[in-house]
């Protein structure tokens, strides 16, 4: 009889034994954003107690099984991509550590930008292989697997759960496992969608997203971990055919295969996510997804009978967790060192950076890597965290690649109004211990024409230096532009000249401001007819200015728009001194003329003028962004000799971009103050409804005597509205805009106006 018992517990516990030892692999598919729903299947999967042994996953799959297999919980990866704004790490959505202001030039109309060398074989272009910098996505996924990749030994079958994601090698078309390494590198690769993010090399093969050769990599968790039993989390399926007009549906069906969603003849089970369609890059309904995912496992789960028999072991699971957090070093970093790729050499020539602070997070690390980053000398910026095991810190190397010394740009403004204008820029770069850099840009259009030259020269060091020295040709004809001449007794010839050259001192102020001392010495001309009753045979008045006038600016900027801004703040501070001489010459029409006068007239000109502007965007949901925008003048400045002269002298107030093309006489003085607010109204994805409404108040109004010399209104005897509703949709290129625009205090205050691309102009004297 006892003999019996032990056999039967000798065959129970074999047969215990034996269904301990069974192995489960979880597959993860991609799917772009929709890939989030795999964090609701492990929750259910770890609801019910299934043990998983292994995962494999590819594109975002490869980024939500390293995160699981690094040892982050269900809540913890929900939590993750909750509180961090994912979309705009692979978006255009502002992000101001990706900006090092002091570094950038002033903004322009460029619509596009090509990069080029000359050498011994002639020109050498290189479009761009990418839309959006993988820099932040880079720096994320280091900071949350560079602990797991020194606790794994940098081996994935060493993490909590043994790990492989698959990349697609670009040179040979092929899908490639990755199994060791940097995981935050490996991560990257796989999720590179091609054209989209930049690529990455690993092991001197160019990378890009796994999805587009396996998007359900079960062959690869059947090759690697021989599982008994696989659980395949499906959410993407085969790309639809191509569309002719949608370059990415060509991009995708040109280079990725068709997967079969099966278990390849394992046992298994595949829990097919029926998803509602979503952009690739569409994050905002995470949560949404998760939930879904989740109700959808459990339900599969529930009609699978097959799933009982498999272990449940959830508490050994919490213990590998425990145990494997406990093998993250602490961060800290020992050394620094710029490695920086010469072309025609396989090697690198390394630098050691002596720094004067330690950095001691990854808040220190985010400063230095996104600064250098956004300098425009470097095409492409990487980083790789190297654990020294005697130091107990890490090294960290920076791998640079220059940009091309050559550059092209183009754009412009496509507009129903008279502001159409075409804008090129070729500009040089020399970067080695310093960086020399030179451009020379042009806008060609009937209202404003303009040349621009400058040279900067930049010092590194502690405090960084640039050495700018800029000249500047403007014009502005509104004679060509009449129709934006709102009262007729106006004068309706007006043009203006302005030459100046610039110089100035410049060092950052944190990544986002810089503070400029400087000198300008320029010359402005103004030809009008102070009637609007003149012929051929007439001459125009003639005045010019010529003045010296030191500066000193402070900036902050990070929007996220050149045009059209949502997100981020500028600030604007400065305060110019003007020397002048003033020199009039009467026309044929002027008052002076019919009376007789002196034709000729020059006196001195001199004040100073100190500006504020601010604009803000402090508000975002997923449907508005709301903002406001202010500015103030202040100045002593005084007449000139007529009223016209006085007017064109003045400031103008000009806060839509259809206003900076108009002669507003009602929105020009010499002290005012300015307020607005502004809301954009999410429609759809890139398409706005975007509303503005201001208020402006000239301390005192400039107006006319009927000499045609100038007098100053009772002070704050007038104010005026600026309105404007428009319909903004933003392309890769640039805006895309149908705007109502309403003028108060004007003879003619509505226009409408459609327009593509940019109405930036090259800075005047003064702004």
């Amino acid at each position: 009889m006892n003999k019996i018992i032990l056999l039967i517990f000798c065959l129970l516990s074999w047969s215990l034994a034996g269904s301990a030892q069974k192995t489960t692999a979880l597959v993860l598919s991609g799917g772009g954003s929709r890939g989030v729903a795999h964090i609701g299947v492990i929750r259910a999967l770890e609801e019910r107690g299934i043990k998983i042994d292994y995962v494999v996953g590819t594109s975002m799959g490869a980024m939500i099984g390293a995160m699981y297999a690094s040892g982050m919980t269900a809540d913890e990866m929900e939590a993750y991509f909750r509180d961090n704004d994912i979309q705009s790490w692979i978006n255009d959505h502002i992000d101001p550590m990706q900006h090092y202001y002091f570094m950038e030039d002033d903004a322009d109309a460029s619509m596009a930008h090509l990069g080029f060398n000359i050498n011994k074989e002639g020109l050498n272009y290189h479009l761009p292989t990418n839309l959006i910098s993988g820099n932040r996505l880079g720096f994320e996924l280091a900071k949350m697997f560079a602990s797991s990749c020194v606790a794994a030994h940098h081996n994935f079958d060493s993490l909590m759960l043994p790990y492989r994601c698959v990349a697609t090698d670009i040179d040979d078309g092929k899908a490639m496992v990755l199994k060791n390494g940097s995981l935050c590198n490996s991560v990257r690769a796989s999720m590179t969608f091609p054209f989209l993010i930049d690529p990455i090399k690993i092991n001197g093969k160019l990378l890009f997203d796994g999805g587009m050769k396996n998007n359900f990599p079960v062959d690869v968790a059947i090759q690697e971990f021989h599982p008994d039993f696989i659980i395949g989390s499906k959410a993407a399926g085969n790309y639809d055919a191509p569309k002719e007009d949608d370059l990415f549906s060509i991009i995708q069906n040109l280079l990725s295969s068709d997967v079969e969603y099966t278990t390849h003849g394992e046992k298994g089970l595949i829990i097919k996510l029926n998803l509602p369609p979503v952009d690739i890059t569409d994050f905002s309904y995470t949560s949404a997804l998760i939930d879904s995912g989740y109700v959808q496992a459990n339900n599969s789960l529930q009609h699978y009978s097959g799933i009982d028999s498999l272990p449940a072991n959830t508490a050994n699971l919490a213990q590998k967790r425990t145990e494997f957090q406990q093998l993250k070093p602490e961060f800290k970093i020992d050394a620094v060192y710029t490695e920086l790729y010469k072309e025609r050499r396989d090697a690198y020539l390394v630098k050691k950076i002596r720094r004067k602070k330690s950095i001691a997070s990854f808040d220190d690390l985010e400063k230095d890597y996104f600064k250098l980053a956004a300098h425009p000398g470097y095409k492409r910026t990487l980083f790789q965290l190297k654990y020294n095991g005697h130091k107990q810190a890490y090294d960290l190397f920076y791998f640079l690649k220059k940009e091309d010394p050559f550059s092209f740009d183009f754009g412009g403004i496509l507009s129903t109004a008279n502001i159409t204008q075409a804008y090129t820029k070729i500009g040089f770069q020399n970067v080695s211990k310093q960086r020399i850099s030179a451009y020379i840009n042009g806008y060609f259009g009937q209202f404003y024409r303009s040349v621009k030259a400058m040279a900067r020269f930049d010092i590194s060091g502690k405090i960084p230096v640039s050495l700018k020295v800029s000249t500047t040709y403007n014009n502005k004809n509104y004679f060509r532009g009449k129709t934006y001449f709102f009262e007729d007794e106006e004068p309706a010839f007006l043009k203006e000249h302005e030459n100046f050259i610039r110089s100035e001192i410049t060092t950052p102020v944190t990544t986002v401001g810089k503070s400029s001392l400087g000198l300008i010495i320029g010359t402005s001309i103004y030809n009008y007819y102070q009637t609007n009753t003149f012929s051929r045979v007439d001459t125009a008045d003639e005045t010019s200015y010529e003045y010296i006038s030191p500066l000193l600016t402070y900036d902050i900027n990070f929007l996220n728009k050149k045009q059209y801004a949502t997100h981020g703040l500028l600030l604007k501070v400065s305060f110019h001194y003007v020397d002048g001489l003033e020199r009039h010459t009467a026309g044929s029409t002027s008052y002076q003329s019919r009376q007789s006068q002196t034709i000729d007239y020059s006196t001195l000109n001199s004040y100073y003028r100190f500006k504020f502007e601010y604009e803000n965007y402090f508000y975002h949901n997923s449907r508005i962004d709301l903002g406001g925008k202010m500015a103030f003048v202040i100045s002593n400045q005084a007449f000139f000799n007529n009223y016209t002269s006085s007017i064109l002298a003045a400031e103008q107030f000009s806060p839509l971009p259809e206003s900076k093309a108009l002669f507003l006489p009602q929105y020009r003085a010499y002290n005012y103050g300015a307020a607005g607010v502004i809301a954009s109204v999410n429609l759809i994805k890139n398409l706005s409804l975007r509303l503005e409404s201001y208020y402006y108040q000239p301390y005192q109004r400039i107006k006319s005597k009927k000499d045609r010399t100038a007098y100053f209104e009772p002070p704050l005897s007038s104010h005026f509205f600026i309105g404007s509703s428009a319909f903004i949709y933003y392309t890769r290129f640039g805006p895309l805009s149908l705007s109502f625009n309403y003028y108060n205090g004007t003879t003619q205050p509505w226009s409408l106006v459609f327009g593509f691309g940019y109405v930036i102009f090259n800075h005047s004297a003064f702004e």
